[in-house]
């Protein structure tokens, strides 16, 4: 038997400028039942630069993805995990005096209620006729200073949020309201005793009604969701069983493995024929590992990733019906940049559309805070219609995700600076590897040498692109060199900020004197046209609109 609730919500803005609360009430899709229910309640701070932005951000990026991580993961587990990772791109992304919201979110599963929480918003408990608040107020509690709080969303400090389990009744009322209801009711005002089983959108919206009618100055917003029957106790997950050594003519799930692109020590990726989707590469452990939960572990924290990214210049990731554990992707025709780079280095045309192909890559990346952290030309495909692709997500992960990985994880040559010495991960380390992979295809080299595994090497300054190649144009070494540069805030501060400067460099400083041959200036000739054609549409516009 599944979990079935009674739900309602209601929020007004009441006498403020705009409604800076979010909140969503969602059900699992069809399939999902036993993730269960979430209710989410976010109020953002007005004295911040943008405390609706804060609210909505966090709201939509666990509703978009609670129902999308591995099915081995706890709720509490699943909410901080995505909680965490927003925290860190409000934190890093906002502008002073910052993005700052509270966060409330509550997990209905089976027999079990589960509050993570950040923040002076509240969740009651209804029970025997009488109210329990379940959570914490993250507040001062000093004279005078009882409403300024003492953590919050995008505040840049580590987030220390309460969590708690509880088991569910049938007949419980769960009520999760912000300080705009709660600050102007009292327990009695609140009491849901005249309640009907099909009038609880009535009460809660003359809840947020009468806090705004007894002198509430604020927004206010109320969710309540009552148990009318509690769902079947859920087992721990075991995780599926591994396919085992896979050879090719073995059949598995209806595919039939047709071939063996790669065999590790821990891990086999075969090429399949799948009979809906034809074409597909199987990933999976190898059997008999001595750390086999930390590989089950990696390899459903790669699915996560990769169905966070949808298909955007990754693998689409297949989710059928299935008796083993493993992924499935689709098939990507085409060549990698490594082997592509076989056949000789890339012109400066061709430079310049892959740095353009990177760069959206990267905002892809950095849109859904995922780290890939081994971006080299080895994991960039050209597919056979010209996109490009990032592949092998094995040790990728999201932002604020304590995943474990070291540091040092990657590639060495293409592992960036600053974690050298003990920095932090971020979206910029991403960013330095795609640079370090653009100059080697350029020149055939690294920028600042080789680097041997277990080396611990010392950064001076990147070598030019036109010391190995002259015709390269100054404009594009000086961007490139900025990618490289040795320390994080001398760099491009976003993917986006890098790819506006690649596709109008050529443009805006198309005059430059060039010192390579002519024939770079045909390969670039398409660029200016574009500069030269945009500038012509623009002024027409001018003249139509003013005469």
């Amino acid at each position: 038997m599944s979990l079935q609730l009674l739900t309602a919500a209601a929020s007004l803005t009441g006498p403020k400028p705009r409604n800076e609360d979010a909140w969503a009430l969602l059900l699992p899709p069809d399939g999902e039942s036993q993730r269960g229910a979430l209710l989410l309640l976010a109020d953002g701070v007005s004295q911040c630069a943008d405390g609706q932005l804060a609210a909505r951000r966090c709201v939509e990026a666990l509703s978009r993805d609670y129902y999308l991580v591995p099915d081995s993961w706890s709720p509490l587990q699943a909410i901080s995990a995505l909680a965490r990772s927003q925290h860190l791109c409000l934190s890093r992304q906002a502008p002073e005096p910052g993005w700052l919201t509270t966060l409330t979110a509550l997990a209905l599963q089976g027999e079990q209620m589960h509050l993570w929480h950040v923040g002076d918003c509240r969740l009651y408990r209804w029970r025997q006729q009488q109210w329990c608040c379940l959570s914490d107020d993250h507040c001062h509690e000093q004279p005078g200073l009882s409403h300024v709080l003492k953590q919050a969303m995008g505040n840049g400090a580590p987030l220390i949020p309460q969590m708690l389990s509880e088991g569910l009744q049938v007949g419980d009322l769960l009520l999760l309201a912000s300080d705009g209801v709660w600050a102007y009711l009292n327990d009695g005002q609140l009491s849901p005793t005249e309640l009907e089983q099909n009038a609880l959108q009535l009460w809660v919206k003359r809840l947020v009604s009468q806090a705004l009618a007894q002198g509430g100055r604020d927004n206010a917003t109320a969710l309540a969701v009552r148990v009318v029957a509690l769902g079947a106790e859920l087992p721990t997950p075991t995780g599926l069983p591994l396919p085992g050594k896979l050879r090719v003519g073995d059949r598995l799930d209806g595919m039939e493995i047709t071939g063996i692109l790669q065999r590790g020590r821990t891990m086999q990726v075969c090429l399949a024929r799948h009979p809906e989707y034809g074409q597909v590469v199987l990933k999976s452990l190898l059997p008999g590992l001595a750390e086999e939960a930390r590989g089950r572990e990696l390899l459903e924290r790669e699915g996560w990733l990769l169905r966070r990214l949808d298909g955007r210049h990754v693998p689409l990731l297949y989710r059928p019906r299935q008796s083993a554990c493993y992924l499935l992707m689709d098939y990507l025709e085409g060549e990698t940049l490594a082997q592509r780079l076989e056949g000789g280095k890339l012109s400066v045309a061709q430079a310049i559309g892959l740095g353009v192909r990177l760069t959206l890559l990267l905002e892809s990346l950095e849109t859904q805070q995922v780290y890939h952290r081994d971006i080299k030309p080895e994991n960039l495909l050209y597919s056979t219609d010209g996109q490009l692709f990032l592949l092998d997500f094995g040790i990728a992960s999201m932002a604020g995700d304590e995943l474990g990985i070291e540091s040092l994880a990657g590639t060495p040559s293409f592992i960036a600076p600053e974690l050298y010495q003990g920095g932090e991960f971020t979206h910029g380390c991403d960013a330095y590897a795609a640079a370090v992979s653009l100059y080697f295809a350029l020149t055939g080299r690294y920028p600042y040498g080789e680097i041997e595994p277990f080396q611990h090497p010392h950064f001076g300054e990147p070598v030019s692109a036109r010391r190995w190649r002259s015709e390269v144009p100054a404009w594009f070494d000086e961007l490139l060199m900025k990618a490289l540069a040795r320390e994080p805030q001398q760099r491009f501060a976003s993917a986006r900020e890098w790819r506006m400067a690649l596709e109008h460099g050529g443009i805006q400083r198309r005059d430059e004197p060039s010192e390579g041959p002519k024939g770079i200036h045909s390969e670039l000739k398409s660029w200016q046209w574009i500069g030269v054609v945009s500038l012509v549409i623009n002024l027409l516009l001018l003249v139509l609109l003013f005469f």
